[in-house]
């Protein structure tokens, strides 16, 4: 986007030092806030405003440090959503070898990918872009993963008077 290599380092380095105390605290605020879905939604909006800050070239330190807060976040927070969805431990496991098996490899995709877009682009902005709406799309599969299962419920709780 037009920065220096060092610049370039600096930013990649602040994405990367925020990440930890984010992993170390959240831990903390999931006792004082429970809400799962409120957590994934927070650090999600986190993100997008560190790639919306990257788009419109405002400060990209900044930038890093917000996207490295979501991110740091979002990545324990998405280990757990297979609690969430399932109803068991052998469903939650397959589940969480599934996510994990796709998120490594769509992982090391993403820097191929955001090449091939440069490539065709000639800008990173559009790259940019692109994982705005990635991040808009995790949004909605958050949001329904998290949604209250009352199906199940009312299934288990109408087998229960009968």
């Amino acid at each position: 986007m037009g920065y220096t290599k060092d610049y370039a380092a600096i930013a990649l380095t602040i994405f990367v030092v925020v990440q930890i105390p984010v992993s170390l605290v959240l831990p903390i605020l999931l006792r004082r806030f429970h809400s799962r879905r409120f957590w994934l939604i927070v650090e999600s909006i986190i993100e997008l405003v560190g790639f919306i800050l990257l788009v419109l070239n405002i400060e990209p330190l900044l930038a890093s440090a917000l996207i490295g807060i979501g991110a740091g976040g979002l990545f324990p927070l998405n280990l757990l959503l297979p609690i969430d969805a399932t109803d068991n431990a052998h469903e939650a496991a397959s589940w969480s070898a599934m996510i994990q098996s796709a998120g490594y490899v769509i992982g090391a995709l993403g820097p191929i990918i955001l090449g091939w877009i440069y490539d065709a682009t000639n800008s990173f902005t559009s790259a940019v872009v692109g994982m705005i709406v990635i991040v808009l799309i995790m949004m909605i599969f958050q949001f329904a993963a998290t949604a209250k299962r009352s199906v199940n419920t009312l299934h288990i709780q109408g087998e229960s008077t009968r």
